[in-house]
C-alpha cells in the first residue's frame, strides 16, 4: 500500500511540477508550484517525517508562495501576459533537460551502489524532536 501511495504522490508531483514549467500564465505557474510543494510535503508524511512535512507546507505554501502570488498580482496585466515560443521549441528544450537529468541521476545511482541492502535509518517522532 504504501508503494502505491508513494508512485501516486511522485507522479503528482512530477505532473505538478511539469505544469509549473509549461504553463504560460504566471498565476497559474504559482498555483501548481503550490501543488508541487504540497505533493512534496506528501513524500514527507510517506517517509515518517510529520514534522519536516508541517514546515513544508507553513513555510513554503503558506509563506514563500503567498509572498510569489502577491507579487505576481501586483505586476500589471498579469493574466494576459504570455510566454510565446514554439511548441517545438518547448519540446526540444524539454526532452534534452529530461535527458541530462536522466543522466545525472543514473550516474548518481551507479556510483553510489543503488540497491545494496543498508539498515534502516533510526526514525524519530514529532514529540521527540
Amino acid at each position: 500500500m504504501e508503494t502505491f501511495a508513494f508512485w501516486m504522490i511522485a507522479a503528482y508531483t512530477l505532473f505538478a511540477a511539469y505544469f509549473v514549467v509549461t504553463a504560460r500564465n504566471l498565476f497559474r505557474c504559482a498555483v501548481g508550484l503550490a501543488a508541487t510543494l504540497i505533493g512534496i510535503a506528501g513524500l514527507y508524511l510517506l517517509m515518517d517525517a510529520q514534522f519536516l512535512s508541517s514546515i513544508q507546507i507553513a513555510v513554503y505554501v503558506g509563506g514563500v508562495l503567498v509572498l510569489v502570488v502577491f507579487a505576481v498580482l501586483m505586476v500589471e496585466d498579469v493574466t494576459q501576459k504570455e510566454f510565446l515560443r514554439s511548441p517545438l521549441s518547448r519540446c526540444l528544450l524539454a526532452s534534452v533537460v529530461a535527458e541530462l537529468l536522466l543522466a545525472l541521476v543514473g550516474g548518481t545511482m551507479l556510483s553510489q551502489g543503488f540497491g545494496t541492502h543498508r539498515p534502516p535509518p533510526a526514525s524519530a517522532d514529532v514529540r521527540e524532536i
